[in-house]
């Protein structure tokens, strides 16, 4: 049977951000579109023009842990489906982030000598 989606568009990118939360500044996922097919690393395929996920694994340039589609929704539903307390903390961090990133606009708005909001 043909992978279904779990989640719309909308759900997906939301739960992918917070699931990229728990992982601090430098240790983000990053989302791309692949150039070519490939397999993921539970062998799953990703089809050229997908979009997939990748993060650093190691010290070289090319140790990335890849990710498709498919599998990064198993993992947010396991992760987050009915999990309360992964979400608040993760809504958590996402409001520090943005709140961090509200202080320092305002710094710099400050420095160059515009008016606050």
């Amino acid at each position: 049977m043909p992978f279904q989606p779990a989640y719309t568009d909308e759900q997906f990118w939301e739960l992918y951000k917070k699931f990229n939360s728990l992982f601090g500044d430098y240790w983000k996922w990053g989302d791309h579109e692949a150039r070519k097919n490939h397999m993921d690393e539970f062998d799953n395929e990703v089809q050229r023009g997908e979009v997939y996920f990748t993060r650093d694994c190691g010290g070289a340039w090319n140790d990335k842990f890849k990710m498709s589609r498919k599998s990064m929704e198993i993992i947010l539903m396991i992760l987050f489906s009915e999990n309360h307390r992964l979400n608040q903390i993760s809504d958590h961090l996402l409001e520090s982030e943005a709140q961090e990133m509200r202080a320092a606009m305002e710094r710099v708005s400050k420095a160059m000598g515009f008016p606050s909001p």
